[in-house]
């Protein structure tokens, strides 16, 4: 801002400096907030993903069933996928998001790992022993 000496002014001049020095201010803010808010918008917006389900099931106005569905996820039952391809209930804010022709971006279609145990090499030329049992 302007380091201004006030006492140089006419009298009742100070206070429209003043408003002049707070326009000034406000429009700086404003313009901070425009230049953000154009970076923002410059984002491709790919559609709907898994981490923005789960932020929306957190939210304290989800669905009970939205909720349900993030519950089941992280204990691995399924998948997000599985409940936008209608495998799952769907909560009603999937139904919007389909209904609004709002997409959704799934990068990985990621299933929980599998519980057969992993093929131990038994370190000679051959295949692992645990391939012929």
């Amino acid at each position: 801002m302007m380091d201004f000496d006030y006492g140089d002014l006419p009298p009742g001049a100070k206070a429209a400096v003043l408003r002049f020095e707070s326009s000034m201010a406000d429009l700086e803010t404003a313009g901070a907030r425009l230049r953000a808010d154009a970076e923002e918008a410059e984002r491709p917006f790919h559609g709907v993903d898994e981490e923005f389900l789960t932020i929306l099931a957190a939210d304290p106005h989800a669905s009970p069933q939205l909720r349900e569905c993030a519950a089941a996820i992280g204990r691995g039952e399924y998948i997000w996928a599985d409940v936008v391809a209608g495998h799952r209930p769907q909560p009603v804010e999937i139904e919007r998001f389909a209904a609004n022709g709002i997409p959704f971006s799934f990068a990985t279609f990621r299933r929980p790992a599998p519980t057969e145990p992993a093929l131990v090499d038994d370190e000679d030329e051959g295949p692992p022993d645990s391939w012929l049992e």
